[in-house]
């Protein structure tokens, strides 16, 4: 089975970047414990579990390789929280927001890039 990766490190082998799975595992553990504090660990686990899941493409890994490609990561975990957690709602769209948002912002909101509605980035007829 091919090893799918978040991040990769310049210069060093695959064997010493990190794989997807670990480095979603450990931001959900890490959000889950700093959410916990106020309520909203469960929560943060999602979105910690989902905001890279979009990494999982050929493109993306192809851009850790080297590529010099443009890849949206992150529109993909917003997507699958914002269709598939309905029992959360409407908390299932704050997670996706901030899944959507985690690297460019989104309006309403801060951040360097294009901004734009949560609804548009989960619109699949437009990405």
């Amino acid at each position: 089975m091919k090893t799918v990766f978040a991040h990769s490190l310049d210069k060093r082998p695959t064997s010493e970047w990190q794989s997807l799975p670990d480095h979603a595992l450990n931001v959900a553990r890490l959000a889950k414990s700093c959410a916990g504090k106020f309520g909203a660990g469960d929560l943060a686990e999602i979105a910690g579990l989902m905001h890279d899941i979009g990494k999982h493409s050929d493109e993306f890994q192809r851009k850790l390789n080297g590529s010099a490609i443009r890849v949206d990561h992150s529109t993909a975990g917003a997507r699958i929280v914002a269709e598939r957690y309905l029992q959360l709602a409407p908390l299932n769209l704050l997670v996706a927001y901030a899944i959507a948002g985690h690297h460019a912002g989104l309006a309403n909101g801060m951040g360097e890039g294009t901004l734009t509605q949560l609804k548009d980035r989960l619109d699949a007829k437009k990405n």
